[in-house]
């Protein structure tokens, strides 16, 4: 039996249990309905703690009656000291207290950093249950799918657009030039919470792999340009003995799959689907509507394709249930199993002096081995592309504690930040690459390269020096953002840019209607119909499912919600412009 302490511990974790688990996703007044038809016992504990955290609350407005706006007066003194607890990106396990970019920007910013770290795949149960406990840092990286939950809960920190514009108008002008729609993800109920944080990279599409030598091997003398080209390739793979073993033992291609999988950044057969004009996790344009793409016409006839191909034994079978983001999807390619893998080329892909490097990984496995980028396959109608982000929803979202209502100097430092960071390119590159000459160097044959012992990713991480500008690679834990393309270009050597300008050029991108689909405040509802689209994707495409049983995903798809965020999707696009607006976006120039 629990008494004293013992008890009291248990109520503290069953409160925490509760709010996480269960009410967390609704909102107070759906909780209250909860509190009315659950059992009688549990009932009590539940109206116990709302009601104390109601009369908690009451009693917190009655004394303090926050305006958002008179953040508009504050001005920034540099000459006072003041202490931060920054809860930075997900990409910094490895990260340590006391790390050299701290020191750095503490000296510069007049500050003590308390930097706290979380694990990547920890972060979705992790920080929700601290926020419910009350350990809520001053600032904190989100999800752009949590800006909803957190500030209707009050986490968030109302923060108008009107005063990001005043303390941060350099970081504003770069975000509007680059990322506009960026605005629609801080935006909840005709308020905003936070600062969007935009990226380049991400606006980029990224193709396939395929192993040339095995191009070769069968007859082909160069790289499919098309879905028709693309299908006779994976077909001669599998039966025409590409690595020449005497045995039919090899598929034609596998997809790879992001490692926040299933989410809409999910890239499986992006490219087949690209080629009917179609992206299946996001939000699409149609006569003047928004409309979810999975559930397009042209997805159904993807898919179509893709069963025929799986049949065929051009996909390897167990592409759907192999780990998302493990290195098994790379090393189907890397050992020879497969000919073509989707979504990963990059420019460091090819680079033979790093031998960790894909192409100098096939090399050394198999005598003669050597991959190149791929083109994305045009459809039928002469329709390609892949996913592109227009604003890199990689990088989240900076919110604010509801708390620093009452420490409004610590929000404009921060915003001074910011906006010092988008203005001064040599800070910048300080913050996120550490001190030149001493952690990196740059040359035109070697590009932007880190210096030993800042080589090694370990010691790099502790010191959080990133050691590249990619911005997908390096969720700056204090310059959040991914910097601009004059930047990114000034260390890109020559053959690098090449090879984006022929391989990942933003024409060939298909972006998401409102940017991003979590523009859409959907909390569970939008993972959920994810993961039942993924779900049933891969049954019809492995023949379990017939293709007409897309049908019926279609209607059960808007009776689980679908129905209801659509209606939402698209009340949030009539509301763009005003959005835009606040944010100080310039309307289209109509010509």
């Amino acid at each position: 039996m629990l008494t004293g302490f013992g008890f009291s511990k248990f109520i503290g974790a069953a409160r925490e249990l509760v709010f996480a688990q269960v009410l967390l996703p609704f909102s107070r007044a759906t909780v209250w309905i909860i509190v009315f038809v659950i059992h009688q016992p549990l009932r009590t504990v539940v109206f116990a703690f709302l009601w104390c955290g109601l009369i908690a609350e009451v009693s917190a407005q009655k004394k303090f009656a926050y305006d958002p706006l008179a953040l508009l007066q504050i001005r920034d003194d540099p000459a006072r000291h003041l202490t931060l607890r920054w809860q930075g990106t997900i990409r910094a396990e490895a990260g340590r207290p006391g790390s050299w970019i701290e020191r750095f920007i503490e000296n510069r910013f007049n500050l003590t950093l308390e930097p706290r770290f979380i694990v990547f795949f920890s972060y979705p149960r992790v920080l929700p249950l601290r926020m419910l406990g009350g350990d809520i840092a001053d600032v904190t990286w989100i999800m752009a799918r949590d800006v909803a939950p957190f500030s209707r809960h009050g986490f968030a920190l109302e923060l108008p657009w009107e005063v990001i514009r005043r303390h941060a108008p350099n970081y504003v002008r770069l975000l509007n030039a680059n990322a506009p729609e960026m605005w629609l993800l801080t935006h909840n109920e005709g308020r905003n919470y936070g600062v969007p944080l935009s990226t380049i990279e991400s606006r980029f599409p990224r193709p396939g792999i395929w192993r040339m030598d095995w191009l070769r091997n069968v007859g082909i003398d160069r790289v499919p340009a098309t879905l028709v080209e693309m299908e006779e390739a994976l077909r001669r793979f599998r039966y025409r003995d590409p690595d020449r073993n005497g045995k039919i033992d090899t598929y034609g291609m596998s997809t790879w799959r992001s490692p926040m999988a299933p989410d809409t950044m999910d890239r499986s057969f992006e490219e087949i689907f690209g080629a009917h004009g179609v992206l299946t996790t996001g939000w699409m344009e149609r006569n003047g509507k928004i409309v979810w793409g999975g559930v397009l016409p042209e997805a159904k006839e993807t898919l179509g394709v893709l069963q025929r191909w799986y049949a065929e034994g051009l996909i390897y079978p167990d592409y759907a249930v192999a780990p998302a983001g493990s290195i098994d999807l790379i090393k189907k390619l890397t050992s020879g199993m497969v000919g073509y893998l989707s979504g990963l080329a990059e420019y460091f892909s090819f680079d033979l002096s790093n031998n960790q490097s894909m192409a100098a990984v096939v090399a050394s496995v198999q005598s003669g081995g050597e991959i190149v980028p791929a083109l994305f396959p045009r459809g039928p109608e002469g329709k390609r592309g892949g996913r592109g982000v227009s604003f890199g929803e990689s990088l989240g979202v900076l919110m604010f504690g509801r708390h620093l209502e009452h420490e409004p100097e610590k929000v404009v430092r921060v915003l001074r930040m910011l906006d010092e960071f988008a203005a001064d390119a040599e800070l910048f590159l300080t913050v996120r690459l550490g001190k030149q000459g001493h952690h990196w160097q740059w040359d035109e044959a070697k590009g932007l390269h880190p210096l030993p012992p800042f080589d090694l990713s370990n010691n790099a991480a502790r010191e959080l020096i990133h050691r590249t500008l990619e911005p997908w690679r390096t969720w700056g834990f204090y310059s959040l953002f991914g910097g601009t393309q004059a930047i990114a270009d000034l260390f890109r050597t020559a053959p690098h840019r090449a090879f984006d300008d022929a391989y990942r050029n933003s024409a060939d991108a298909i972006y998401d209607a409102l940017g991003q689909a979590e523009a859409v405040p959907a909390d569970l509802i939008l993972g959920d119909l994810i993961q039942f689209q993924v779900t049933t994707y891969s049954e019809i495409i492995g023949g379990r499912l017939p293709l007409s049983h897309f049908d019926h995903f279609v209607r059960e798809w808007h009776h689980r919600g679908g129905a209801q965020l659509t209606g939402e999707a698209n009340d949030l696009f009539a509301r763009r412009r005003w959005i835009l607006d606040r944010a100080g976006v310039p309307p289209p120039v109509t010509p």
